[in-house]
């Protein structure tokens, strides 16, 4: 099992490692925590939850694409080892093809929607400011 790296509630950068006792940190600097605080008072203002993400319908489609790609590449792989015989070559072919089609998906990061510079979260259409 890897180490889980823990990352920054609002850019996805690692946090630096904690020194003594406290709370566990959630940003990495003042300033992801303040467009946090910034985007949740937006958010709050359009109706959305604190969960919701606006994102482009590109970055969407993308992400579907790849996981589209994974998932046709661990049937393929099911399907081959599957078949009587499979030794050793075959568990190794499988999973160089299976890291081959994971790698875009792992390399992907997808960022909010920005309304404008500086700002993570977009308005909704039918807003008026």
């Amino acid at each position: 099992m890897t180490k889980r790296t823990n990352r920054c509630s609002w850019c996805g950068g690692e946090l630096p490692k904690r020194k003594g006792p406290g709370r566990p940190r959630r940003y990495c600097k003042q300033s992801c925590r303040q467009q946090a605080h910034i985007a949740r008072k937006l958010a709050n203002a359009h109706g959305l939850g604190a969960d919701d993400v606006l994102v482009s319908r590109g970055d969407l489609e993308e992400l579907q694409g790849l996981l589209y790609g994974l998932e046709t590449a661990l049937e393929d792989v099911a399907g081959d080892l599957d078949g009587a015989g499979a030794d050793g070559a075959a568990y190794r072919e499988a999973f160089e093809w299976l890291r081959t089609a994971a790698e875009p998906l792992a390399a992907f990061w997808m960022e909010p929607k920005a309304a404008h510079s500086g700002s993570k979260v977009a308005p909704r259409a039918d807003s008026t400011t």
